[in-house]
């Protein structure tokens, strides 16, 4: 559990502990409630290779989003002196996402001369450590309106996602998004064709990603481009129940 392992006392321990999952029994009941099921369904390709141990009749269906929550605009315009936008967005207090990370990798950008604004969504909107700023926590309007201004979003998380719906987000705004190589973040992303996966828990290489992306604005486009592609073909809420929901259900009931 991220609470536990971050010695945080979160909405993930409080679901832990009243739950009891941590006892002997509880362990048996999953067992007895996998065992009883018809199938198991979970998020990504990573959990679905665990889960067969357990079930031999497991699918991958992934979360979604509404694309046209999202305008699809060009990049902001920026003269030679203005910053690069740099944007982290989701719950950034949360220290699996990799905020410490991003921190790391913005200050070696700055150390390496790079013109960069860093920008997260931490809750709290005094939160400052530079290089970057928190904006605070945003309405789903204000998030929308956050990606089309950044020039890059990145997903850093240091432990693996179930999902990564802040880079399905990303991309549905027609940005790159820099993420790290787990869960369902390598699902989404395709590396080097709608953003670039690094290593989780890396700032050098993080920040490496980035400045590739800085220094070519073709392919940040074209990243954009295919990034809002592939949403609108597989991540669209109607693309996920086309794709996945309405197969599931309809194999089951034939059984």
């Amino acid at each position: 559990m991220p609470g536990i392992r971050s010695g945080r006392w979160d909405a993930w321990t409080e679901e832990f502990v009243a739950s009891g999952a941590w006892r002997a029994e509880w362990v048996e009941t999953a067992r007895r409630g996998i065992r009883a099921a018809a199938a198991l369904v979970v998020s990504n390709t990573e959990l679905a290779r665990e889960a067969k141990n357990f079930h031999p009749n497991v699918f991958v269906v992934p979360g979604g989003a509404n694309v046209s929550d999202f305008s699809f605009r060009p990049e902001p315009s920026r003269t030679s002196s203005d910053p690069f936008r740099i944007l982290m967005p989701g719950r950034c207090d949360d220290p699996t996402k990799g905020l410490h990370v991003f921190r790391e990798a913005a200050a070696l950008l700055v150390q390496r001369g790079y013109a960069v604004e860093c920008c997260c969504t931490h809750p709290d909107p005094a939160w400052s450590k530079p290089p970057v700023r928190s904006l605070g926590w945003l309405t789903k309007e204000e998030t929308a309106e956050a990606y089309s201004n950044a020039h890059i979003v990145v997903v850093p998380s240091v432990w693996d996602e179930p999902f990564g719906l802040v880079a399905v987000e990303a991309m549905a705004a027609g940005r790159p998004v820099v993420a790290s190589r787990s869960g369902g973040l390598a699902d989404i992303i395709v590396d080097g064709e709608t953003g670039l996966l690094v290593p989780p828990g890396n700032p050098r290489c993080l920040a490496e990603a980035i400045a590739r992306l800085l220094s070519d604005p073709d392919t940040r486009n074209s990243m954009g481009i295919a990034g809002r592609q592939r949403v609108e073909e597989h991540y669209d809420w109607h693309a996920v129940i086309r794709e996945h929901y309405i197969p599931l259900l309809t194999g089951l009931a034939g059984k």
